[in-house]
């Protein structure tokens, strides 16, 4: 029985996902708890980082046309620290683990090709086998 050529997606695609949008490539891997997990996170600190920083810039409009009326939600730069900082340490692990991951995947078909081609050329060799002096 002839086993059929696995279809995986090429390096490049997966790494290109991955910069698009953090998960996406663990779940080309087929990584589906990394690849959820590194998707809910970042879309919670992305949807956090951008509710603070529209409240923000609707707090400086209201204010330039009711500046007389208006007291603005003394909201500063720094309230937008935690949920960047968030997103951006997600997103940075995501690309770390899409890469050593596939780093991984790749090492170990080559290793499995060379073994491969070594026995065939010589079946009597043990790559694994010790010399003795």
């Amino acid at each position: 029985m002839k086993k059929r050529p696995s279809k995986n997606p090429p390096s490049i695609l997966i790494l290109l996902l991955s910069f698009i949008l953090p998960g996406a490539g663990q779940l080309m891997q087929k990584r589906w708890v990394a690849g959820s997990i590194f998707l809910v996170t970042f879309l919670g600190g992305f949807i956090w980082l951008m509710t603070l920083a529209i409240g923000n810039l609707i707090d400086y409009y209201r204010l330039g046309f009711e500046f007389e009326t208006y007291e603005p939600n003394p909201t500063t730069a720094a309230a937008l620290l935690p949920p960047l900082a968030m997103a951006v340490g997600v997103y940075l692990a995501n690309l770390l683990d899409v890469f050593a991951a596939q780093h991984r995947r790749t090492s170990a078909k080559r290793e499995a090709a060379f073994m491969a081609e070594w026995k065939e050329n010589d079946p009597t060799c043990d790559p694994y086998r010790q010399r003795l002096p």
